[in-house]
């Protein structure tokens, strides 16, 4: 798989004030803020998922890009493997190729 890293902003991802709009910041830059047409408990959880996917995606990208990972493969169960093709999904998915 070729890997495409993406240039998104670096730096500490937190989510801000709750009300009215649960809002994402990078080094206290505003770089999104929740549509108030959730109910606000979707509204807070979808912040959160957002500040924590650049965390996701390197800790994704560690696992299945680490030089052992092919060694590892071979001895991984069904259920094993299909979550291995999920975390390249989500990859592809966040990288864009």
């Amino acid at each position: 798989m070729k890997i495409n890293f993406m240039s998104y902003t670096k730096g500490n991802w937190n989510v801000g004030a709750i009300f009215p709009l649960p809002t994402v910041y990078v080094n206290e830059k505003r770089v999104a803020s929740i549509s108030r047409e959730l109910p606000i408990d979707e509204r807070e959880a979808n912040a959160r998922l957002i500040a924590a996917a650049p965390d996701l995606l390197e800790a994704c990208q560690q696992l299945f890009f680490a030089p052992h990972q092919e060694h590892f493969v071979t001895r991984l169960n069904d259920e094993e493997m299909k979550g291995l093709e999920m975390i390249k999904a989500a990859i592809i998915k966040a990288v864009g190729s």
